[in-house]
């Protein structure tokens, strides 16, 4: 959905203009942006008017976990930084921009050849056999 007005984030070394708002949850905003050379990212925004201490918190947490973890299947922050709403810094990171989201591939479902299976019985009655 395209913003009325848009939005600037601003971190050390560069900024994002958003433009559109492609996702929204419990805890914040998706944005879609441009960066100054003109690419497309996607920013995650805590929501302004539900911060807390524990939303904080987990907010830090996802940050971290996705910093400190380089894998294809864990989302890969770019930047990070506050941005002020009015006097209140609000956090939020940059990411790469998806076609999709994991919620739309909830709602559309998984095709079976994109499934990856466990055998958990055939684990747990070797894991009996130790």
């Amino acid at each position: 959905m395209p913003l009325k007005k848009r939005i600037i984030f601003q971190t050390a070394f560069e900024t994002y203009t958003a433009s559109d708002i492609i996702g929204q949850g419990g805890s914040g905003y998706v944005y879609k942006c441009q960066d100054s050379n003109g690419n497309f990212l996607a920013v995650k925004l805590l929501n302004p008017q539900n911060v807390t201490k524990d939303r904080l918190k987990r907010f830090k947490n996802e940050v971290l976990f996705c910093q400190q973890n380089n894998h294809k299947n864990v989302l890969k922050i770019i930047d990070d930084g506050p941005y002020l709403q009015g006097d209140k810094p609000v956090p939020f990171y940059v990411m790469p921009l998806y076609d999709s989201s994991l919620r739309d591939l909830l709602n559309t479902g998984i095709k079976t050849d994109r499934i990856l299976t466990l055998d958990i019985i055939r684990n747990r009655d070797m894991m009996g056999k130790c």
